[in-house]
């Protein structure tokens, strides 16, 4: 299940067909993140930058 906030308010989608999107999107971004310790580093960083 996939829950979407919209203006107004949100959506719950539970297709197949839908779920399959949001599931390529996730692993696309999971796939893109830092790990724990690198996202802690970056943002200790460009902390001190500002």
């Amino acid at each position: 299940m996939v829950y979407v906030d919209i203006l107004g308010g949100g959506l719950f989608m539970e297709k197949p067909k839908e779920l399959s999107r949001y599931r390529s999107a996730f692993e696309y971004l999971s796939a893109q993140a830092l790990d724990l310790e690198s996202s802690a580093a970056f943002i200790t960083r460009v902390g001190r930058e500002f």
